[in-house]
């Protein structure tokens, strides 16, 4: 696995082969699925001129903001981790996200997904997408970016949002939320089933 280009996100893992079988959303490239990983919510109907992520795009192009989360230092599992690259936040993510991580979605906060990395091209690279949200206010420079964390309800495991399982119920396929839940508990405990 080789490190995304600059300002291209690629996520670490992949969608099992289970989960395959639902088919992919009307955009044909991101999987339809009763619950996922976040990244499986697909914000494709979003980046058409005019729409709120192509305005968030010309607005998160900020030097500031892309200088601060260059310099970011990241770690998971105790491990440092290298910044790769960084994009806006897609407003349909931010929307499922915020059902676990409100403050992505508070007033006069503006959210980034980070990709770091970790490992050499000899052993191969772990990418992990982390989010940073930035508190603009008018006027003020910019204060450092709060990076949202949370814990797996099952095994008390550090998560990022991107680690976390989004889920939609059949009742209402169209409306995602996110649980602080970890696939590997997910899948333990589907497998006690």
């Amino acid at each position: 696995l080789k490190p995304p280009a600059p300002g291209r996100a690629t996520r670490a893992a992949a969608v099992p082969p289970f989960l395959r079988a639902f088919g992919t959303r009307a955009c044909g490239s991101h999987p339809k699925i009763p619950f996922g990983i976040t990244g499986t919510c697909c914000g494709c109907q979003d980046k058409a001129p005019g729409s709120p992520a192509a305005a968030a795009q010309i607005d998160m192009d900020d030097e500031a903001i892309s200088s601060a989360v260059s310099k970011l230092n990241f770690s998971f599992d105790g491990e440092a981790m290298k910044y790769t690259s960084h994009r806006p936040l897609e407003a349909a993510r931010q929307q499922v996200i915020a059902t676990a991580f409100p403050k992505v979605a508070e007033a006069g906060h503006k959210a980034v997904a980070v990709v770091a990395a970790r490992g050499d091209e000899a052993e191969g690279f772990v990418l992990k997408e982390f989010i940073a949200v930035f508190k603009c206010e008018p006027g003020l420079a910019l204060p450092p970016p709060e990076i949202p964390m949370g814990s797996c309800q099952i095994t008390f495991e550090d998560l990022t949002p991107s680690d976390c399982i989004e889920y939609a119920f059949g009742e209402a396929p169209g409306e995602w939320a996110m649980a602080q839940l970890s696939t590997d508990a997910l899948e333990e405990y589907r497998n006690m089933k």
